[in-house]
């Protein structure tokens, strides 16, 4: 039996076993009477509660009291860190709206209470209109709160229910509803028993009928909403466009505080809907409805605003699945219709369903439907260009011309009669030679990144650059509000833009942006993966129009399109190295109902809020590493949890496993870029391979002139002096620890200055062994400027005679390491990398440490992973032969010292040949002699 089961069955042990408070009259009157504390809180609280009523008028309306509620315990609701709550609690609880409305009063004593195990209701209390009714939900800290009205408006997806106050529990959410006898008798033909998607378990509910009572003042849902339209109807202009009533996911509204509203359910859109058809306003100035991200399923509460003035209507994003549908809205007059990321753009053949229902309609999604349709088929391609030869350019015709003079576009209020345009428009702006294409075109596609615009047939002269776009009306429009100016980023300077209107019809053989784009996909999908890395490259091969894939829009459209033909199978969608700045674009994953990871790396993420737009998904893997966000959280858990508010399915984040709890799993090594991996390998092999090896003294070359080397160790001293003490005392000798250092002088002369002496103080250490096996590697800074490697470890200090043993400790090294030459020798690209500062820790093993080292040696048939087979080390012996010139047992001396790493083997062979230190009869006289 689950947890959630078992406090369950606690809950209802404990509610049979309370005694019914009503009949017995319970006065609680086992309060001390001779708290003399009682009165002080009796009067802070009152004080409270004044002031509460005096920023909230609606509070001052009287309330029905019992005679013993000045005797009863009362909890106030309050804002602060999520608890646990105990559902057997009979106190009084007043709950404060953060939405200003009047306070509701929690009696839980007058409560009728039902569960799964008694489903047996009063209808009489169920249909009462004057008191408030709980529901809890026992979800034991497994499904957050959207989940759960999810959930039940799924169930609940036509009737009057509108939950009120929600308040969130580690263990249990509870609200509170009225006025909804059927929703809540659908919930009792359930058992109480709430279905979640994915899961056979379903969560348990309890209901209180009557545990409040309604008071005039208090949060009225109706009243609510009709407010909350008549604001977005008000405040238009600041919702996007003064003509448009923008109800983009209306749900989010700052109204809705205390109310939780779901246009999914048909009776909230129909409350919306009425609310529309009472507003005066509306039929003046609005012209334009967007119910974008509402989940939207039932249509049929439309026809209500069916004979307002509407011209466009957004539906964009919702759970429409069919055309037939829209059928209620048939004859609707209606010019432009946005369905994209609905169900019904799959079904074959919608488009000509939707012209029937809608006959004066000109543009569906992103197609005009004008009386000379374009003909879709596909331009033959050149073999190198992408889109074709044969395109037309566009022959100039006079047109009405928009331009700013002082700052004034005269004419703006014409431009609307452009909304429904199909010819060519050209685009003129002057930049007297200050500004290149490249520029220019970036800070358009920056100002109107939410819009669809495609620059044409770009053409640049000294003076001022042409190109000519079609189908834009919503980027133009924006930039006839903006008065014609462009903010130019490099300078700050504002420059003219002209608008010559209607310069020629379009024909065929010119650019259609969806051929293009579909052209540039064609390639891209692979094995169930999209990919679009480094995408701008592709779209920079398109001939005669311009695209950025770092435009909100585009990157949209080109995952639309993509959607259409790849969605249903695609697993993996790849995006790196593309500038990305939101999401935004990624409302159009509707499409990829499989998607499971998500690549996003190396792009321009700034904060948490960048990830919003990102439809609700299943994505388990997700890529985020090299984005600026990464660094916008202060913790790894916090970047985590927030990352996951997004991705709520997500199991892997940049490539490492999360735990159940949604921590990170531990990692052996950490590499903060995969550009780190080879050069943090190189460099731990080359660097303690010598160390291990005779040739020791030439690590000075490493090191810079001026580098730091200091030593810590902390090793318990012993009253016996036995050999291994005495060789630990060595090294506590050289220990910089200036926790244990009470000598100022001594901290800075252990201090080691100078590659020569660092490379005397190794020296005269021990000879060693590393156990590679035991390695755990940190690279936390990859720059071209500096390199930081931590290596965390165990070596094995060789034993210095026959009577002694050898014995492990444990070590820790950090390096700083600098460039600091480039182009030495015959090597022209090659960059020199010089230690500038090493940290070395040395500490005794636990037990279990000492057990787990250097256990390879002892595994039969294993060999260590840097030595070759008999069969490689032949091979290398031969090729270092023929390099060095030496004989065939100098040279097994040089490639055993360095475990048969041919690098370092040559390494050692040079600094021996510099040093004069190999005699004649070392090098083999039938290849050649020592020059």
């Amino acid at each position: 039996m689950s947890n959630l089961d078992d406090q369950y069955n606690t809950f209802m042990e404990e509610l049979e076993q309370k005694p019914d408070v009503r009949q017995l009259g319970f006065l609680h009157e086992d309060i001390d009477d001779d708290d003399p504390m009682r009165d002080v809180r009796a009067m802070a609280e009152a004080e409270r509660r004044n002031n509460r009523r005096m920023r909230n008028p609606a509070a001052l309306a009287p309330r029905a009291m019992d005679q013993s509620e000045g005797h009863e315990r009362m909890e106030m609701d309050a804002d602060g860190p999520i608890t646990e709550l105990n559902p057997n609690d009979m106190n009084r609880k007043v709950l404060v709206m953060k939405s200003g409305e009047m306070e509701i009063a929690l009696e839980p004593e007058k409560a009728l209470v039902y569960t799964c195990f008694n489903t047996t209701y009063d209808r009489a209390s169920l249909n009462r209109a004057d008191v408030w009714h709980q529901i809890m939900v026992h979800h034991d800290g497994k499904y957050r709160k959207e989940e759960i009205l999810d959930a039940l408006f799924t169930v609940i997806s036509t009737d009057d229910f509108y939950p009120v106050a929600y308040r969130e529990h580690t263990n249990i959410d509870y609200f509170l509803v009225r006025l909804c006898s059927k929703a809540l008798v659908k919930l009792f033909d359930k058992n109480l028993k709430l279905p979640m998607p994915g899961s056979s378990d379903p969560l348990k509910l309890t209901v209180k009928l009557n545990i409040a009572k309604y008071i005039q003042g208090q949060i009225y849902p109706n009243g609510k909403i009709f407010s909350a339209v008549a604001e977005r109807c008000d405040n238009a202009g600041l919702y996007g466009f003064s003509n448009m009533l923008n109800l983009d996911c209306f749900r989010n509204h700052g109204d809705f505080e205390e109310l939780s509203v779901f246009l999914g359910n048909r009776a909230h859109l129909e409350l919306v809907c009425s609310s529309i058809n009472r507003l005066d306003e509306i039929r003046a100035k609005i012209n334009a409805i967007k119910l974008t991200n509402n989940s939207i399923a039932h249509i049929s509460p439309l026809v209500a605003i069916k004979d307002l003035p509407i011209q466009t209507l957004d539906l964009r994003f919702n759970r429409i699945k069919h055309p037939a549908s829209l059928r209620p809205l048939k004859g609707c007059n209606i010019n432009e219709l946005y369905i994209e990321g609905n169900g019904i753009v799959d079904v074959p053949g919608y488009m000509d369903v939707l012209k029937e229902y809608f006959p004066k309609i000109i543009k569906i999604d992103r197609t005009f439907l004008g009386a000379k349709p374009r003909k879709q088929q596909k331009v033959v391609a050149a073999a190198n260009r992408i889109g074709g030869d044969d395109e037309v350019e566009v022959t100039s015709t006079a047109g009405e011309v928009f331009a700013s003079i002082n700052g004034v576009v005269r004419n703006a209020s014409d431009f609307k009669k452009y909304k429904f345009n199909t010819k060519w428009h050209q685009v003129v702006v002057s930049h007297d030679g200050r500004y290149d294409k490249a520029e220019i075109l970036e800070n358009l596609f920056t100002v109107l990144d939410g819009f669809d615009f495609y620059p044409c047939y770009y053409r640049t002269y000294s003076k001022q650059d042409e190109f000519f776009v079609i189908n834009c009306y919503e980027a133009l429009a924006f930039l006839v509000q903006s008065k014609l100016a462009l903010k130019m980023k490099s300078s700050s300077e504002y420059i003219s833009i002209v608008l010559k209107m209607d310069m020629a019809e379009f024909k065929d053989g010119q650019v259609v942006v969806e051929e293009k784009l579909n052209f540039a996909l064609q390639c891209q999908f692979n094995d169930r993966c999209l990919d679009l890395c480094n995408f701008q490259q592709v779209l920079d091969r398109i001939k005669f129009v311009d695209f950025s894939v770092k435009s909100t829009r585009t990157l949209s459209t080109i995952l639309t399109l993509a959607g259409r033909k790849y969605g249903v199978a695609c697993l993996i969608l790849r995006l790196r190295h593309n500038g990305i700045r939101n999401l935004g674009a990624l409302s159009s994953l509707i499409s990829y109902p499989k998607l499971i990871a998500l690549d996003l790396r190396f792009n321009d993420i700034r904060t948490f809020d960048d990830l919003q737009g990102v439809i609700k998904n299943k994505i388990k893997e997700v890529f985020l590493d090299n984005n600026p966000v990464c660094n916008a959280a202060e913790t790894g858990v916090e970047y985590i949890r927030k990352v996951r508010t997004f991705f709520p399915a997500m199991e892997k984040l940049d490539g490492i496993p999360l735990l159940d709890n949604g921590n990170v799993n531990f990692s052996q090594n950490f590499i903060c870029t995969p550009e780190a991996y080879k050069f943090t390998e190189s460099f731990v092999k080359h660097y303690f391979s010598i160390y291990d090896s005779f040739q020791r003294s030439s690590l000075k070359d490493l090191y810079h002139p001026k580098a730091q080397f200091s030593m810590t160790s902390n090793f318990s001293q012993s009253k016996t002096m036995d050999s291994h003490q005495v060789r630990l005392n060595a090294y506590q000798g050289k220990s910089r620890n200036l926790l244990r250092l009470a000598n100022i002088d001594r901290a800075i002369s252990s201090l080691v200055v100078g590659s020569e002496r660092i490379a005397n103080v190794l020296v005269s250490f021990p000879k060693t062994e590393h156990d590679f096996y035991s390695f755990r590697v940190d690279t936390p800074i990859f720059r071209p400027e500096c390199v930081v490697i931590t290596v965390h470890g165990a070596f094995k200090e060789m034993a210095n005679s026959l009577l002694s043993d050898d014995f492990v400790l444990g070590f820790t090294r950090t390096f700083y390491i600098q460039p600091c030459a480039k182009g030495l020798g015959i090597f022209e690209k090659a960059i020199e990398f010089k230690i500038y500062n090493d940290l070395f820790h040395m500490y005794n093993l636990t037990t279990y440490g000492r057990e787990n080292v250097f256990k390879h040696h002892d595994e039969p048939e294993v060999a260590d992973p840097f030595v070759p087979h008999s069969e490689e080390r032949e091979n290398t012996i031969i090729v270092f032969q023929e390099l060095t010139r030496l004989n065939r047992k100098w040279c097994m001396r040089c490639l055993e010292e360095s475990s048969w790493n041919l690098k370092v083997a040559l390494n050692i062979f040079l600094k021996l040949y510099e040093e004069d230190r190999i005699p004649e009869n070392g090098f083999d006289t039938t290849l050649g002699q020592k020059r």
